[in-house]
């Protein structure tokens, strides 16, 4: 028995022995067709066959591997490939990774010389024959090979490379003729095409994508299933033998995995020259997830789902399939909510390939966010000219443009300022002239709800929440309206992007952080879907609104309030080409499709002749024999602080030991890189504009005469791309850039497309990094008695990383002693610490502040950075500042009530940006608002407040609590960087809203005012350290306070006169948050300059004849520098700038923008001043008074009142979105609209109404009894 037993035992123990572990690595996306291919698998006894779908559990993965004798691997996802590496026999488990050539540079070394890669001949053979026979045999094939030689397979059964399907029965064709023989064609709306891989090709996915074929037959599309290689599709199928397309449109799944654009596809997608629409599928994350998520898609997607994609010029990219687990296995469905929407899209898309231009209804959308007459225009666009050269651009291509296109450009710009103008809800009485011009059209409240029931609930309750009912609005409403400013002629409509609403409701300006489209905004958008029925939008320059709406920020819902608005219009968007960081969130968000611009004309700044005088002095000086030095040092040193050069080369006294820091700060004004004036879209460059961008380009021989070839033709490339997209044709993609640094973006009119964050940083950029942090130290240490920076607060902005190669992200990885491991494609793999030896200093601290575009397309990064900067408050080698501020910081939030775990992962966190989902920190529009706040303090807490988010220890995203208050306590330095030739600090609000808000935030919480550096990077071949106090001056005297740069607006008009207006906002928001970095004496020069015509280029006149409201905007911000207390200005300039100001809103009436209309304690400063006497005469201070109070239909007093209330009351008011949610209310439908374009004669006197016209009644007897004494006397 005994003897049996142990026989018995032997017998077991050679079968476990025997045993032959077989482990197949599927990848969520492969997991459901495995399952069915491997259902019905035999093997032998001794042969165990395991599917790993995922990697949701690590142990149980880890394990299999261990044991596994033949492991084979579909693809390589991260979480496998890192199992493989930490887990596998290697050298004992076959390992065979079915993959091609591309896969390379993901895989680690230590697996590549123990895996079968890339897949051999035979296995190839079965793969790209995917089925679940061909999958099976596969498998078999490789247990043949590896274990065991009894197992049978069969050899793959070769399928069709490429070939259309029948989405109704399934059935694949390999021929057009042969699809066409069982599927005549019928007379439909049009073709659609939906492209899918080979593998596609399955009774499953030809099921998924059904409801998506229902949708677009509904719509009378036809439509085909196409699988195969993109180019092998396009020529043997979706092309017809005269090379035209036979479809109107596409849909492609496919186009994920291209590395670039090769010039097979390129010629291949422009012989096709249909509309290409992006189709989205979920991977790595379930529809719960997604649901859940304000980020939408996951970081993995951006690479291959978005980046690929748009390097090959699709557009509109459309979520369509989600997925779920069903019995154990990942399964997608579709989407049917999205394919609906989809399918209306693609049905306008059509329908401009079908009507006659005369036909198609096109609306024009230009940006007016504050609501100001002075402030219509774009990022470096002249709009009204740009209006005209469209319109006639599309009257002479056959659209019915109704006498549109006879207007001239200031003809126009009269017709925009009297009628079709925002109007703040600050101005009611304002909003009563605008309807005498008749040029609007009317929504009433009851129609709006109509419309308003059949948007999607979850968007409708987020607007009801934040605006209440209808009748609750106050923007751009009037007895029971909606009133749409709009320019209507033929089938054209120019209106302006209606207002967010921030400005009309300063509870919302300080608390609100996602703040829905309000009432009106929604009412615009219906009425162009509803009423004008457009079938495409242009939407003209950088940048409106739509596209920062509330919602998901990747792979968008049907309830993202940028779909729901878009609804079914094509949306056109002709984009600045330097303008690539923003502008992606155009297309991934807007749904729209870009047109890039030329920038204005760049050259050299050149020298005025105070710097011409000053450099031939320090020439003098150096030259001059020893008894002449003396007295030209004197006279040098006179005219270098009369000039005000010294206070801005950050030169305290000047002595032969510094003057070559004046000699090398005049040098660098010299080279300065400035921009002559605006571009108008559909004009290119003059002789003498060509000549200024080829010197400064540096360009010689071929590719000058090349890069003056394309800037010749760059107007009509402009045009002739907006009129494709009208016609429902394909934009080319191409790079984005101005034409001096990145002259590759040139011709202008393509579809710039993103960049892949995974290369981020460059080799080079971490080396120009090096030098730049070795500088900052050196500095810093010299400055502060040998100590270290301890914590240095970056900015990260998308557009300065893809133009430096991620220059700020270098000095951050320098900084806390880590350093990137490329790949050989130059692909980020890890961050390691940079050894002790070499690094020979502590790793110091750095907080990191990010723009939401810069969240939205690097998040991965984000989550890289972060782990890199744990990883390094881990080391002991050296002194470390990260760890040493987390305890502290952990010390101090737990001192402030917060659990120790809680402090802890705030402590730990470095990163930090708004939330998910929105965009912007609000400092821009609170400092420009300077009449709502007393105190900067109040700008702080606002950008802390909307600062609110980090990445957490696992890479997501999540809220940070007070971990930014507590990181900025160390904070001693800020740093930012510019690379652009054109933007500068003083051209865009963003750089006072990011890095002055950082700053006044650090000041806030530190008690001091940090160092504030710009990494000035614009020369691409050298990085240099600039502080922000002398980049701001330097710019203000090329810019602002240069004749030359003044002249060039001058020729621009109305929008040159705004552009003028801009600056000085600019300088106001950088007075607002860092007064430390404006002089008052540079409020003195720009008073010289624009009041007191310092250069005499008739700028009095310039203004009265052009945009008489951008002088009032530049008078009432230096009013305001005077009201705050920044500029103690003697009283004659007070007193001249009140007068000029109060003349100008009698002559011209008020601005009406958020710092004049909605500002009455400057407004009672400016009474109080002319009020003098001998200043202003009575009646004209009551004229004065009169206009302001029309303007707000109220009383001074009054408003002033109000004010000072609201202001009380702010700083108790909780946050918006506290408050409890309210559901749109039960909508009934009504009837009818109402269009309005006629004049209104009809006025209504209110009780102000009544008091003006009484003071005038008086003015006029005051003046009949003047008139009799000056009679008498005479």
């Amino acid at each position: 028995m005994r003897t049996l037993l142990v026989l018995l035992m032997l017998f077991a123990f050679s079968l476990c022995a025997a045993e032959k572990r077989v482990l197949y690595l599927a990848g969520e996306s492969n997991a459901a067709a495995a399952k069915r291919a491997f259902r019905d698998m035999k093997l032998p006894e001794p042969i165990r066959f395991l599917v790993i779908p995922d990697a949701s559990d690590r142990r149980l993965l880890e394990t299999e591997i261990a044991g596994a004798d033949l492991i084979i691997a579909n693809g390589l996802v991260p979480e496998f490939r890192d199992a493989l590496a930490a887990s596998a026999r290697l050298g004992k488990t076959k390992i065979h990774l079915l993959g091609t050539e591309h896969l390379r540079p993901r895989i680690p070394q230590k697996l590549l010389g123990h895996i079968v890669f890339p897949m051999e001949k035979g296995v190839a053979e079965y793969r790209s024959n995917l089925s679940p026979r061909n999958m099976r045999n596969l498998i078999l094939y490789l247990i043949h090979k590896e274990l065991d030689s009894t197992v049978a397979f069969e050899p793959p059964q070769v399928r069709a490379k490429a070939g259309l399907i029948d989405p109704f029965t399934g059935k694949s064709y390999s021929s057009y003729r042969a699809y066409r023989k069982e599927r005549p064609e019928v007379n439909r709306n049009g073709r659609a095409v939906v492209m899918i891989y080979s593998a596609g090709n399955t009774p499953e996915e030809t099921a998924l994508l059904r409801p998506l074929a229902d949708a677009l037959e509904k719509r009378g599309i036809e439509t085909t299933y196409a699988f195969g290689d993109e180019v092998m599709l396009i020529r043997n199928f979706l092309l017809d033998g005269n090379g035209k397309s036979r479809f109107d449109i596409a849909i492609a799944f496919s186009f994920k995995f291209k590395a670039g654009l090769g010039e097979p596809l390129k010629k291949a997608l422009s012989d096709l020259d249909i509309p290409v629409v992006n189709a989205l599928k979920l991977y790595r994350q379930t529809s719960e997830e997604w649901e859940r998520s304000v980020q939408g898609m996951n970081n993995f997607s951006v690479a291959f789902a978005m980046i690929a994609p748009e390097v090959s010029g699709l557009i509109e990219p459309t979520l369509l399939t989600g997925r779920r687990m069903e019995n154990g296995v990942m399964k997608d469905f579709p989407m049917s909510g999205n394919m609906e929407r989809l399918a209306d899209r693609v049905a306008k898309w059509v329908s401009l390939r079908k009507k006659a231009n005369r036909e198609k209804r096109v609306a024009l959308f230009f940006y007016h966010p504050e609501g100001g007459k002075q402030s219509i225009g774009a990022s470096y666009l002249n709009v009204p000219r740009s209006i005209v050269n469209i319109v006639r651009a599309l009257h002479r291509n056959g659209y019915h443009s109704g006498g549109l296109e006879t207007l001239d450009e200031k003809a126009l710009t009269d017709r925009l300022i009297a009628g079709v103008r925002n109007v703040g809800s600050w101005a009611p009485g304002e909003l009563d002239e605008l309807l005498k011009a008749g040029t609007y059209a009317e929504v009433p409240f009851e129609q709006y709800r109509r419309w308003f029931s059949e948007l999607p609930q979850a968007f409708r309750d987020s607007v009801v929440q934040e605006w209440g009912t209808p009748e609750d609005s106050t923007i751009m409403t009037k007895n029971g309206r909606f009133i749409i400013p709009v320019l209507l002629r033929g089938n054209l409509a120019v209106l302006p992007e209606p207002m967010r609403g921030y400005l009309g409701d300063v509870n919302k300006l300080y608390h609100s952080r996602t703040l829905a489209p309000p009432h009106q905004y929604v009412a615009v958008y219906l009425y162009l879907r509803h009423v004008f029925r457009a079938d495409a939008v242009i939407h003209l320059g950088r940048h409106g609104s739509q596209e920062w709406l509330p919602g998901k920020q990747l792979g968008l819902s049907e309830a993202c309030a940028p779909a729901v608005l878009g609804g079914d219009m094509v949306s056109l968007y002709p984009y600045i080409s330097d303008g690539i960081g923003e502008g992606i969130l155009v297309k991934r968000r807007g749904a729209g499709v870009i047109l890039s611009h030329l920038t204005p004309v760049l050259g050299s700044a050149g020298m005025q002749s105070e710097q011409r005088k000053l450099a031939a002095l320090i020439q003098d000086y150096q030259s001059a024999d020893p008894n002449r030095k003396n007295a030209v040092f004197a006279e040098l040193k006179k005219a270098a602080e009369s000039g005000g050069f010294l206070r801005d080369a950050g030169i305290a006294r000047l002595n032969t030991e510094n003057l070559h820091q004046l000699q090398h700060y005049l040098e660098d004004l010299l080279q300065s890189a400035l921009p002559f004036g605006l571009h108008s879209y559909g004009a290119s460059p003059d002789r003498k504009e060509l000549e200024r961008i080829l010197e400064l380009s540096g360009k010689k021989g071929k590719e000058r005469e090349r890069l003056r070839s394309l800037l010749l033709r760059s107007g009509s490339d402009e045009l002739d791309s907006l009129l494709a997209g009208l016609a429902g044709r394909f934009i080319p993609p191409g790079l984005s850039g101005d034409p001096v640094r990145s002259p590759e973006s040139l011709p202008v009119g393509r579809n710039f497309y993103g960049f892949d964050p995974d290369k981020f940083p460059t080799r080079a950029a971490f080396a120009n990094a090096r030098k730049a942090v070795e500088k900052l130290i050196a500095d810093y240490r010299a400055a502060h008695d040998g100590a270290y920076p301890a914590n240095t607060a970056i900015v990260l902005w998308a557009g300065e990383s893809v133009r430096t190669g991620g220059l700020n992200e270098s000095i951050f990885l320098h900084l806390i002693g880590m350093e990137p491991e490329w790949d050989e494609n130059g692909r980020i793999r890890n961050f390691r610490p940079v050894p002790a030896a070499r690094l020979k200093r502590p790793r110091l601290d750095v907080t990191v502040t990010t723009s939401g575009a810069y969240r939205d397309q690097f998040a991965g990064l984000l989550a890289k950075l972060d782990a890199a900067q744990r990883a390094a408050a881990k080391l002991t080698d050296v002194e470390n500042f990260l760890a040493a501020h987390n305890r502290a910081s952990v010390r101090e939030l737990v001192r402030q009530g917060a659990a120790e775990a809680e402090a802890v992962r705030q402590a730990s966190r470095r990163i930090y940006f708004p939330a998910p989902g929105t965009y912007g920190v609000g400092v821009n529009r609170l400092a420009g608002a300077s009449g709502v706040w007393e105190s900067n303090t109040e700008i702080a807490q606002v950008y802390l407040e909307r600062m609110s988010h980090g990445v957490n220890a696992d890479g997501t995203l999540g809220e940070a609590g007070n971990g930014l208050r507590a990181q900025l306590k160390t904070a001693s330095v800020v740093l930012h960087s510019r690379s652009s030739t054109l933007y500068g600090v003083t051209d865009i609000d963003d750089m006072f809203q990011y890095l002055g808000g950082l700053s006044l935030a650090v000041r806030t919480q530190s008690g001091r005012a940090p160092e504030q550096l710009i990494l000035d990077n614009r020369n691409a071949s050298s990085v240099r350290l600039t502080p922000l106090k002398r980049f701001i001056a330097a710019e203000l005297r090329t810019r602002s306070l240069n004749p030359d740069w003044i002249a060039a607006q001058q020729n621009e008009n109305y929008a040159g006169a705004r552009m003028i207006a801009r600056t000085v906002d600019n300088l106001w928001g950088w007075q607002s948050v860092t007064p430390e970095n404006i002089d008052p004496s540079q409020w003195n020069e720009l008073y010289e300059v624009y009041q007191k015509d310092r250069y005499r280029l008739g700028l009095r006149r310039f203004f009265q004849q052009e945009n008489a409201w951008a002088e009032q905007s530049v008078s009432a911000r230096m009013l305001e520098a005077v009201r705050k207390e920044f500029w103690n200005a003697p009283q004659q300039i007070r007193t001249e700038l009140a007068r000029n100001y109060a003349q100008s809103v009698i002559d011209n009436g008020v601005a009406c923008c958020d710092h004049t209309c909605n500002n009455p304690l400057l407004h009672q400063m400016v009474v109080n001043l002319i009020s003098v006497p001998g200043v202003m005469t009575p009646e004209s201070v009551a004229k004065f008074q009169i206009a302001v109070e029309r303007a707000a239909a109220r009383e001074l007093s009054e408003q002033i009142r109000e004010r000072r209330s609201r202001q009380a009351g702010l700083k108790q008011s909780p946050p918006q979105q506290e408050s409890a949610p309210r559901r749109s209310p039960e909508l009934h439908p009504v009837k009818g609209y109402k269009m309005k374009e006629a004049h209104d004669d009809k006025t209504r006197m209110s009780s102000s109404g009544i008091r003006w016209a009484s003071i005038l009644a008086l003015l006029a007897l005051t003046g009949v009894f003047l008139a009799g004494t000056r009679q008498e006397r005479q």
